[in-house]
């Protein structure tokens, strides 16, 4: 906990958390935890995606691979991110004091971008481990006009060899991330940690209801095209949608009317959409009724009906074995054990894609997440730190009782 109070000093802001990638706060994170693993006999290195590595490893045994993000989103909260890269050290140094034999080595990952706040690229560093960074992303800019590529450089990384960050050619028995839930899930279940599931599936979509402008004060309500009030029928479809639809997230959080001015009728607004759920075929079934329902409305009003996807992204299962042995570590420790899916999306999500992936949820208070008031109790940590711990020997037992 008082490592992911120092490592909340180096921001990019005085007044705010705010660490973006590649920034010079994220060369001082590198250096501080750098120093927290020589301390233990472990060595670090970054990658050429800027990823910090830790390990203390035999290449002739397969790796658990702990860890998750260091970037933040700007006025930020202390441990999105940051305390599973922490709890992924308190294991290395729990296994070193107690002599543990596992048949695996652990190592520990800080990944570089996970929050797509500079670039507006997320999985930057993920993308690399499992080979699906695309060199396109090198090209983006900042808002100050510098590419990833210029950042990595000066960074001291060497853009052209992001190839060579992949861990396709190395034994890995497993990646475990644990990360705060971001949601009020545990607290209501008055559970420290839980495992999850899955990660849900994400549609993103832009709806535009065009119609036409006319006077507030002269225009009759039958004769009105007022785009903006088929946006609001259609915002409210998606509210209910959510509603009564188990484990469905519907969202509209970005609205834009022209010319929005408070005595013309709205000629015309646009709606960004946002859907998640573990299901897939629960996601599109949702999202299908809804472009059918936007039809009727665009219809009935007289408008002109725009619709553009611009995100549709799988949901991700976790490993089941590594899942139900983090489980049942949950209940060995004495705690309840509760599987919940994340609707937010993780590194975890490109990890899957190369090796079996679960991750673990530390409760947070309130829910609350990407805000100075993102809060853990530290009998939570505890909780994880030994949960965590306990599965890392049952994954070992089972590794060995496989290979007898």
């Amino acid at each position: 906990m008082d490592r992911c109070e120092v490592l909340a000093n180096f921001s990019e802001e005085n007044s705010a958390l705010t660490r973006r990638f590649c920034s010079p706060p994220m060369k001082q994170v590198h250096k501080e935890i750098g120093s927290w693993l020589e301390a233990i006999g472990w060595t670090s290195e970054i990658d050429a995606a800027g990823n910090l590595l830790g390990h203390n490893t035999n290449v002739d045994r397969p790796a658990v691979l702990i860890g998750s993000h260091l970037d933040t989103v700007r006025n930020a909260g202390k441990y999105d991110g940051v305390l599973g890269v922490m709890i992924g050290l308190a294991i290395a140094e729990l296994i070193r004091e107690s002599k543990t034999e596992l048949a695996f080595d652990v190592e520990i990952i800080g990944f570089s971008e996970e929050e797509g706040v500079r670039f507006d690229s997320p999985y930057i560093g993920s993308s690399a481990i499992v080979e699906c960074f695309d060199s396109q992303v090198l090209g983006q800019k900042d808002e100050d006009g510098i590419t990833v590529e210029m950042a990595l450089e000066s960074f001291g990384c060497n853009p052209t060899e992001i190839g060579n960050a992949s861990f396709a050619n190395r034994n890995m028995a497993g990646f475990i991330e644990v990360h705060i839930e971001q949601g009020p899930v545990l607290e209501m279940e008055n559970c420290p940690v839980g495992a999850v599931s899955a990660i849900a599936g994400q549609t993103r979509a832009t709806i535009g209801f065009e119609g036409k402008a006319g006077h507030a004060g002269t225009v009759p309500h039958v004769h009105r095209r007022d785009g903006l009030a088929g946006a609001a029928e259609f915002i409210s479809a998606v509210e209910k949608k959510g509603r009564e639809t188990d484990g469905l997230f519907a969202t509209v959080g970005d609205v834009r009317v022209e010319p929005n001015v408070s005595n013309v009728v709205p000629a015309s607004a646009i709606v960004r959409v946002d859907l998640r759920h573990e299901s897939d075929s629960v996601r599109m079934m949702a999202w299908q009724a809804l472009k059918e329902l936007a039809s009727q409305i665009a219809g009935r009003r007289g408008l002109i009906l725009t619709l553009e996807t611009n995100l549709n992204q799988p949901a991700v299962q976790m490993d089941k074995e590594i899942t139900n042995y983090l489980m049942k570590a949950i209940s060995d420790c004495g705690y309840k054990p509760v599987q919940i899916p994340s609707g937010a999306g993780h590194d975890a999500v490109i990890m899957a894609r190369m090796v079996p992936t679960s991750m673990l949820f530390v409760r947070c208070r309130d829910g609350i997440s990407h805000h100075p008031d993102e809060h853990v109790e530290e009998a939570d940590v505890v909780a994880a730190i030994k949960i965590l711990f306990r599965g890392l020997v049952r994954i070992s037992n089972g590794l060995l009782k496989s290979r007898t």
